[in-house]
């Protein structure tokens, strides 16, 4: 048995957390000017092939803002854009264009829920379509639906209604 193996193993300074990262690397930080770390790690991230990389780094430092746009840039580029979300009138007329059933809908919806409302969205947004009750009489012998809804309640004078016809002319 060897005792020089006795004790808690040493994980590899990538394996490390941040904490001992930051507790290993103090001595250097100390002694070391930073603008020769920050070149360091440019010089080896180009020989690792990772130009992009170097780039971004030499960027970055070379104001003290200069990190904290690309920071936030990258935090609104990554995160999902609640612009795009469909509303429940654009994902019923989705849904009906595609002829989808509910579980199809719930499977597409499945790839991205922050763009498609749920389903019980989009049942509300379809009877907001219907015409409102006291607008239909349903009996055991007829249906019937009254279009006193459809009918504009401003009268629009035939003069105006023609006047786009004058144009063709």
């Amino acid at each position: 048995m060897d005792s020089s193996a006795s004790g808690r193993p040493t994980k590899s300074f990538e394996e490390s957390s941040e904490r001992s990262k930051c507790r290993k690397t103090e001595l250097v930080r100390s002694a070391v000017d930073d603008s020769v770390i920050i070149r360091a790690a440019q010089s080896t991230l180009r020989a690792k092939g990772l130009r992009n990389a170097s780039e971004l780094l030499k960027e970055i430092t070379k104001s003290p803002t200069r990190a904290e746009k690309y920071r936030s840039a990258y935090k609104s580029s990554s995160e999902p854009d609640k612009h795009n979300k469909l509303t429940p009138q654009e994902a019923l007329a989705m849904f009906v264009e595609a002829d989808l059933t509910r579980q199809q809908y719930e499977i597409v919806r499945n790839t991205n829920k922050s763009l498609y409302p749920c389903y019980d969205r989009l049942l509300e947004a379809k009877k907001e379509c219907y015409p409102p009750e006291q607008h239909i009489k349903v009996t055991s012998l007829y249906a019937e639906k009254t279009l006193d809804m459809l009918v504009p309640t401003k009268p629009v004078s035939a003069s105006a209604e023609f006047s786009d016809y004058e144009d063709l002319e």
